[in-house]
């Protein structure tokens, strides 16, 4: 497997018609998960939230969609056009790509993903006024070893 240094890099790798649903797909995730990090994990681009939040990849026939298992089951009906698998959702080459439901599901991993989303309403919206619109999950207080 060829090793990529970036999503651009991997991104350029592909014939033209494949590089534009790829980047097409990169913008819809940013736009919806503007927090998340991008890298290159397992050799394909990936968005990085608190964990890996979701990856995408370019193929000789379908560029594919990996959001893990959990959306792939909640947009089963939504997805019922499409081939998918366990965490895969498969997009053929030469048909526009549902760029609104990658976007829901983009959303829904953010709110699995990122704790922000399990305070209460009115807690987001303080937080939200400042600019605070993600945090991390405390670690475990008793885990930490003592400096002395």
């Amino acid at each position: 497997m060829r090793s990529f240094k970036s999503v651009d890099e991997y991104i350029r790798s592909f014939p033209k018609p494949t590089q534009k649903l790829l980047q097409q797909m990169r913008r819809t995730i940013r736009s919806a998960a503007p927090e998340a990090t991008e890298a290159i994990k397992y050799g394909i681009p990936t968005f990085v939230l608190n964990e890996n939040l979701v990856h995408f990849g370019g193929f000789e026939h379908h560029v594919s969609f990996f959001p893990t298992a959990a959306p792939v089951e909640v947009f089963k009906r939504e997805l019922s056009k499409y081939e998918t698998s366990r965490g895969t959702i498969r997009f053929p080459l030469g048909r526009p790509l549902p760029l609104a439901l990658i976007r829901k599901i983009v959303l829904f991993r953010v709110s699995q993903v990122n704790p922000f989303h399990e305070l209460p309403a009115p807690a987001q919206r303080a937080l939200a006024r400042v600019g605070i619109t993600s945090v991390e999950r405390p670690t475990d207080c008793n885990s930490r070893t003592a400096a002395n």
